[in-house]
């Protein structure tokens, strides 16, 4: 009997290392049926290939990414990580930044410092720290060249410099994608070297150049889309600031409508369009920022920036209806006096933000023009005598 029981505790702890050890793998989701390939990921290769281990120390083997669907590290299910990842989808992009630096220069797994470099780059951009994230894609570009991800790291660190108005450096690594056109015929080098120097023209204003230099950047939404859609809001964004909301808006809606996008650049798509649609459409721009408002992620300024609108645009409409006479109406002046509830409501929030955007501000100034609310709790005498003799 006591045999036995020692089998069985064996036959336990056996099964449970066992477990423990498939656990800890990473996880391949072929195309083919959805299986799924517990193994252990070594790199991704620059030529498309999956190199991976099924045991630990064991014989490298290598799939093509176009044979997989899905990936993911093992360490990718808590950690810094996906800390990274909800601060970041959340909007806090500064924090985001920071636990994937500590990933980063950690001495973990090649992907972790590839990754964590990387999405530190994307964190600090959205941040509008374009230098700091032309560092960081620099350090995925410069020390892992044979990765999957080093071509688009290059076009990054570019692509920042660019923002950054660093134009000379921002050149030599356009130059740089060039030359690798040349020596590897890969078409996409050539086209994002195109977008930074996109970039460059627009800063010297040279609007016909960046035109010119847009139609050679193409970008696939299927085959790239996180390349299509950061150069591709660069265009709407440029195509905005040069007051032409049509146009904007048809690049805006386009990208908007391709597919998944991660909550970070939905953001960023809806915000533009919203503020294209305040010059051409008020009551859908209402419908986008409000929209935009009551979305779970977003950074402190995107908010700032999408409530003060939307209490401007309602504002705005009340005063309108106030010069037609609405508000002597007894069937109107109802409407009206919720909907200057609302404006106020939004613009306090705005203007209670912890951001350091100009709509901040700008909210704070409507809202003294606007004067005390009528409607607000009146202190009671007794209070109001008690706060006096305080002072």
């Amino acid at each position: 009997m006591r045999k036995l029981l020692i089998l069985a505790i064996a036959s336990v702890i056996h099964c449970g290392s066992l477990a423990a050890a498939s656990d800890s793998r990473d996880v391949i989701v072929l195309k083919a049926g959805d299986q799924k390939r517990l193994c252990f990921i070594d790199t991704e290769t620059d030529d498309g290939k999956l190199k991976f281990r099924n045991a630990s120390g064991g014989p490298v083997n290598e799939i093509r990414i176009s044979e997989v669907r899905s990936w993911e590290y093992f360490e990718m299910k808590d950690g810094a990580w996906a800390q990274g990842v909800e601060r970041r989808d959340g909007g806090k992009y500064a924090e985001a930044a920071d636990l994937f630096n500590t990933l980063a220069t950690s001495t973990g797994k090649e992907w972790q410092k590839v990754y964590g470099a990387y999405q530190e780059g994307v964190c600090l951009e959205l941040a509008g720290n374009f230098a700091g994230a032309a560092t960081a894609f620099a350090r995925v570009a410069s020390g892992f060249p044979t990765h999957r991800l080093a071509l688009e790291a290059t076009f990054r660190q570019g692509f920042a410099l660019a923002r950054a108005g660093k134009a000379a450096e921002a050149s030599k690594v356009a130059d740089q994608l060039t030359e690798i056109q040349k020596k590897t015929r890969n078409a996409g080098a050539e086209s994002r070297a195109n977008a930074i120097r996109a970039v460059n023209a627009a800063n010297d204003g040279k609007a016909d150049e960046v035109k010119k230099l847009a139609k050679l950047a193409m970008f696939s939404a299927r085959e790239e889309p996180e390349t299509y859609l950061q150069f591709g809001l660069f265009v709407a964004d440029f195509l905005r600031a040069q007051s032409k909301f049509k146009d904007a808006e048809l690049e805006y809606r386009r990208m908007l409508n391709s597919g998944d996008i991660d909550p970070a650049k939905k953001v960023q798509l809806s915000l533009g369009y919203g503020m294209c649609l305040v010059e051409t459409d008020k009551p859908s721009a209402l419908v986008e920022l409000l929209k935009l408002d009551a979305l779970p992620y977003g950074s402190a300024e995107q908010k700032c920036e999408a409530r003060y609108w939307s209490g401007k645009l309602i504002l705005d409409d009340v005063k309108a209806a106030k010069q037609a006479g609405d508000d002597q109406d007894e069937k109107k002046s109802g409407f009206i006096k919720e909907q200057l509830a609302a404006a106020r409501f939004l613009l306090q929030a705005a203007a209670d933000s912890s951001s350091t955007h100009p709509s901040k501000g700008m909210a704070k100034a409507e809202l003294d023009a606007m004067g005390p609310d009528p409607d607000a709790p009146v202190e009671a005498k007794g209070d109001q005598a008690g706060a006096g003799a305080a002072k």
